[in-house]
């Protein structure tokens, strides 16, 4: 099959419909998946945060109306998104959800399997900032995701402040019906920053045990920003660190987030915790990251699809092969877990249904 030339664009910002369009444009692997929630998102009516791993599923117990329940959940895993700035001395973080904002565009390429991000607004007084963010999750190397953010002040100098965090206090709380059950599945185990940009959450699940290692490297390609304070609340199993950078017009800021999601029942690990580090401290630059991975998208659309002469249902079919192909992949072969029918994302259970018959040839 031909790659696709068919993009899902966004070319306004609509609080209302994010959570659509946070399932519609997330990524995935076949073993990850994250949900295409802009990087200062937070669990709200309007942002729901998700990362995945598939098969990794936790049981509790919950009272229902007198009646002790049983429900297994794909387990919502910490949050390695987490970068947000703001200029020195304010108090808020910069958030979509608050901005005037002036151009805007969030977009699905399906031929690279990457989104793509790009925010112009205005702050009260007349600065402009323009934002752009690439962001993948790799079809090369299923442990890892990625993503390169670009600030550029367009009429203003002065400093920003970032920060770069994992947020471990998540609950699976996506699907309304499902409320009613007990949905805190992870209990910290280790919060710790190991150099300057690098942090790791590890949590476990309650009630299977299962060891979820994220270690995140956080690097400003300019050398102009170091992180140096601490911003952990291990109470509410987090941790953050920030730092200082001075923007001027027409200066890019720079941020490659890469992160490693590693759990104890992955195939030919030793620890996940090690193993995560050495992951991340091994990846190349987000660059390398996504050559390799277009390279990996490109060999499976080679493989797969089917060929229609009207573009319009052509493109519709290439969108829902997406999904397929990163719902399962060469990365699944090693992993026993089922077929999502709607990807690896809450809602689904464990279920085996007969589709696997069709989807898999």
């Amino acid at each position: 099959m031909r790659k696709p030339r068919f993009q899902v664009s966004f070319d306004a910002y609509d609080p209302t419909d994010e959570r659509r369009r946070e399932a519609l444009l997330a990524l995935g692997n076949g073993f990850l998946l994250t949900r295409g929630c802009a990087t200062d998102a937070v669990a709200d009516g309007y942002h729901y945060p998700g990362t995945y791993r598939a098969g990794c599923y936790d049981r509790l117990t919950s009272k229902v109306e007198d009646d002790l329940v049983e429900h297994d959940s794909i387990v919502n895993l910490p949050n390695w998104l987490p970068l947000r700035f703001r200029r020195k001395g304010e108090t808020d973080w910069f958030a979509l959800d608050r901005a005037n904002i002036l151009e805007y565009r969030h977009t699905l390429d399906l031929a690279q399997g990457v989104t793509r991000r790009r925010v112009l607004f205005e702050d009260g007084i007349g600065r402009r900032t323009r934002v752009r963010e690439d962001r993948l999750v790799s079809m090369a190397r299923p442990h890892l995701a990625a993503f390169r953010f670009e600030l550029r002040a367009e009429n203003w100098s002065g400093e920003i402040e970032v920060l770069t965090g994992l947020d471990g206090a998540i609950t699976n709380s996506n699907v309304a019906r499902y409320k009613r059950f007990d949905n805190r599945h992870l209990l910290p185990v280790n919060l710790r920053v190991f150099e300057p940009n690098l942090l790791l959450l590890e949590v476990e699940t309650r009630q299977s045990r299962v060891r979820i290692a994220v270690v995140a490297r956080t690097l400003e390609t300019g050398g102009n920003l170091a992180f140096f304070k601490d911003e952990t609340d291990r109470a509410a199993s987090s941790i953050a660190r920030s730092g200082i950078s001075r923007v001027s017009p027409g200066k890019v800021v720079a941020i490659e987030k890469t992160a490693a999601v590693v759990t104890s029942r992955d195939p030919t690990i030793s620890e996940p915790v090690e193993t995560a580090l050495r992951t991340v401290q091994l990846a190349p630059s987000f660059s390398a990251l996504r050559s390799a991975h277009k390279c990996a998208w490109s060999r499976l659309w080679q493989r797969s699809g089917v060929e229609i002469a009207k573009p319009d249902i052509a493109n519709a079919t290439a969108l829902h092969w997406f999904h397929v192909l990163q719902a399962v992949s060469p990365h699944t072969e090693a992993l026993d877990v089922g077929f999502p029918p709607h990807g690896w994302q809450e809602g689904y259970h464990g279920q085996i249904f007969w589709d696997d018959v069709l989807v898999f040839p």
